[in-house]
């Protein structure tokens, strides 16, 4: 079973991941840098302690629209460092684009994962914008692109 590393990344200073090892072990967290150096830093750390065989990151084409926001530039930067950091660890890639995350969450429902009041929880565990969205980037590449059954309830 592949080990898998999804990740919301913003220019913000929050980058939100979801680690799956299996069903028993998996943790979702925040990593935090003041910008994208610190944070691409963080994320390769991660990637050294947890050694997943594949890494799954949402990207988007916002700079094809006026929707940019001011981070923008962070978050184009940080998600070149991370098809780098696929590539140096030779981990299997795959980018979500965001309106999937967007139209998933809107949409879908997610065993597991349930709103309460204005944020997400799963399992148990209040999750913020980022880690939710990591989450999301993690059953549409288990569900979608890997074509496997959702276990978590």
């Amino acid at each position: 079973m592949p080990s898998i590393l999804s990740l919301d990344p913003s220019g913000t200073s929050q980058t939100g991941y979801f680690y799956f090892e299996n069903w028993n072990n998996w943790e979702i967290g925040t990593i935090t840098g003041q910008n994208y150096l610190i944070q691409a830093k963080n994320i390769e750390n991660l990637l050294k302690n947890k050694t997943p065989t594949n890494l799954v990151w949402e990207t988007s084409y916002w700079w094809k629209t006026n929707k940019a926001q001011k981070d923008l530039q962070e978050l184009v930067y940080l998600n070149g460092v991370l098809g780098y950091l696929a590539d140096k660890y030779n981990l299997l890639g795959q980018t979500i684009l965001n309106h999937s995350v967007k139209e998933a969450l809107n949409s879908k429902t997610i065993e597991g994962l349930k709103k309460v009041n204005n944020h997400y929880e799963f399992k148990g565990k209040e999750l913020n914008e980022h880690e939710t969205d990591a989450l999301i980037v993690f059953w549409i590449y288990w569900v979608r692109i890997l074509k496997k059954e959702w276990p978590f309830s």
